[in-house]
């Protein structure tokens, strides 16, 4: 286990408020929960800060870092040297074109994801990445930004605000590929998919949770047309060139946790929403991320309104795709029908996958929190689990999303 820590804040932070600012001092303490994040050690940071030859006075920076994870184990998993580097592009280069399309075409919206305020994968110039890699954010939760329980699923207000984000997000990244696809090539490159390992393991994961769907009187009548599915998301379908039109650049983690609302005070329903956690995003068909979050992030009640969500989706990515006077001639319902089963059929495996890490309960001294290939080996996670497993298999076969 690696002890990371945050070090040297104002140098990360002068990259971009300036060289005149000073951090008087910095405290930092763990922001989450084992289970809640495997691909990194996020902490919250307080500073204290001022500007050199300005007024003495003091401001308070809320911030969340995102270090390098803990273990050896981890870090080869996730390739972070590989993830970091990725997610440092994406907040310094590609959410700052995509503001500047929104901007020209006049449609001024609230950003997307969190300030961005620094990063570096090394203090020492001759190292390319070590412990004291850093990227920084604005600390949301401060603003009162929350996230969605993970283990019940979003509701319908959430879900229908995730969507229109989602929707938001594909367009302009299918923007970019229209109006500059020299750039759009430099983004396809830095989407490259983290190299698949460990394919025996997983494959074995994947014939546990095939079991527990034989093994359920309530979708065992499924599970044939399960296996037949699953063969079609094996690790070529994460490496394959999506087919045109239907392209653009995805998350690819798409999942309560890195998904964060507001309120404003007085109301129940979320008013804004936040993404984070960039280091896993792809160039690859929007439909995928939208089959993955319909399969995988709805509460019971919500699953109901999958068709509704469906045309909301297509309804507000047409809308965004006119603002940012692109050609929607290519974009029709009957290609996006036809692509949309084809992707869910390949998201499926995706979907199963993630119901076990949605759903699961880890304590905090679990020699395994921080493993995710342990804590998905271990048995089934309860009557949540199983409840979530069977939305699951059943909404897939309503949409026609299994093969009979």
């Amino acid at each position: 286990m690696s002890d990371t820590a945050l070090k040297d804040l104002q140098t990360i932070l002068r990259g971009q408020l300036g060289d005149d600012l000073i951090v008087e001092n910095y405290k930092t303490k763990n922001l989450l929960p084992p289970g809640e994040n495997y691909g990194s050690k996020i902490i919250s940071v307080h500073a204290i800060i001022k500007r050199h030859g300005k007024s003495n006075e003091h401001e308070d920076l809320y911030l969340i870092a995102k270090l390098p994870p803990t273990s050896q184990f981890q870090r080869e998993m996730f390739d972070s040297p590989f993830t970091f580097r990725k997610e440092i592009f994406m907040y310094d280069k590609i959410l700052k074109y995509y503001r500047q399309l929104e901007i020209e075409s006049g449609d001024e919206l609230s950003d997307i994801s969190p300030v961005y305020y620094g990063s570096r994968l090394s203090m020492n110039t001759n190292v390319d990445f070590d412990d004291d890699a850093a990227i920084l954010l604005e600390n949301l939760k401060v603003r009162g930004y929350y996230s969605v329980e993970r283990k019940i699923g979003f509701d319908l207000a959430h879900a229908q605000l995730a969507i229109k984000a989602m929707a938001r997000f594909h367009a302009l990244g299918m923007a970019t590929k229209e109006k500059d696809p020299e750039f759009f090539d430099i983004l396809k490159k830095k989407s490259k998919c983290l190299e698949f390992k460990g394919a025996e393991v997983w494959a074995n994961i994947l014939q546990e949770r095939l079991q527990e769907i034989a093994d359920d009187p309530e979708i065992s009548q499924y599970y044939e047309a399960c296996v037949k599915v699953a063969q079609l998301g094996d690790e070529k379908a994460w490496t394959a060139i999506p087919t045109e039109p239907w392209s653009t650049i995805i998350h690819s983690d798409f999942w309560a946790n890195n998904i964060l609302f507001h309120k404003n005070n007085g109301t129940d329903k979320p008013d804004d929403i936040k993404f984070v956690d960039y280091q896993n995003y792809l160039f690859l068909s929007p439909l995928r991320e939208l089959t993955f979050f319909l399969g995988s992030g709805l509460n019971h009640e919500t699953t109901d309104h999958i068709n509704d969500m469906i045309d909301l989706y297509y309804f507000n990515l047409i809308e965004k795709l006119k603002k940012l006077n692109c050609n929607v001639d290519l974009y029709s319902r009957e290609s996006f029908d036809e692509k949309i089963k084809e992707d869910g059929q390949i998201e499926f495996v995706h979907c199963l996958y993630m119901m076990k890490i949605v759903t699961m309960d880890i304590a905090a001294d679990d020699p395994d929190a921080h493993d995710i290939r342990s804590l998905m080996e271990k048995p089934r996670s309860g009557k949540n689990y199983q409840n979530r497993l069977r939305d699951l298999v059943i909404n897939f076969d309503k949409q026609g999303w299994l093969i009979k």
